[in-house]
């Protein structure tokens, strides 16, 4: 049975005997990797930005918006005030 390799704690010194990995092509890649999730990340955002605008929304939740806050019913007190009804 085949021993496995130790692992690396260099990602560049575990090519495996590819001789086309090299340093620069592995700082490349997590490079590459960095701003993909950066991407993930900003759409996901934009998306929830998107989706949590009050000026996007229907009129009725405008003017909704507009009233502000109610004060919690009484059968709420100890929970957060900050409930919106």
């Amino acid at each position: 049975m085949p021993t496995r390799p130790p692992c690396s704690p260099r990602p560049a010194r575990a090519r495996a005997g590819n001789p086309f990995v090299t340093p620069d092509t592995t700082r490349d890649v997590v490079v590459t990797a960095r701003l993909s999730a950066v991407n993930v990340f900003f759409d996901a955002i934009e998306k929830l930005m998107f989706e949590l605008s009050i000026w996007r929304c229907t009129p009725e939740m405008q003017a909704r918006a507009r009233r502000g806050p109610r004060s919690p019913p009484a059968s709420a007190a100890g929970r957060s005030a900050c409930l919106l009804s």
